[in-house]
């Protein structure tokens, strides 16, 4: 290890939304080998998916806020500041799509809607509204080789 350990880095939360009920505070990791200095000298001359943590979502499974057994949008933005907590940096959410799910949703009958069964439009413009105002990058998983014979 080293004869003197360096500062460890700390970490402020990202902005909580408004209406956020979470109670955040600054986290200190402490990392020996780089500093404060080290990591954005590093950094800098890179693009941000480069470095980025990314959580990825699978939407029919990850939080329910029907209780009809299947996880939904709502769901996820219910849980949106345990995300931010985790100090990812971008949620990568699986297809949402209009999907008759022979493929688990993957088989994706329009790219223009939102299925019926885990929201609707207005939601997934809610969660991209609250992920940006939270700091969070949004990554959404278009997967046009997938596309089910249903596509409309």
């Amino acid at each position: 290890m080293w004869p003197t350990s360096p500062p460890p880095v700390t970490c402020s939360p990202r902005t909580p939304r408004p209406d956020a009920t979470h109670h955040l505070t600054p986290r200190t990791r402490t990392n020996p080998l780089t500093t404060h200095h080290d990591v954005c000298a590093y950094r800098r001359d890179r693009e941000w998916w480069q470095d980025a943590v990314v959580y990825q979502v699978y939407p029919r499974s990850f939080a329910d806020s029907t209780c009809n057994g299947i996880g939904d949008l709502p769901g996820i933005l219910d849980r949106l500041d345990y995300l931010v907590h985790l100090d990812i940096d971008a949620l990568w959410i699986s297809p949402f799509y209009t999907s008759p799910v022979r493929d688990g949703g993957y088989d994706v009958a329009d790219y223009r809607d939102v299925d019926e069964r885990l929201g609707t439009l207005a939601d997934i413009d809610r969660l991209i509204a609250a992920c940006h105002e939270s700091g969070l990058r949004i990554i959404m998983d278009i997967v046009p080789n997938h596309t089910s014979s249903d596509h409309r």
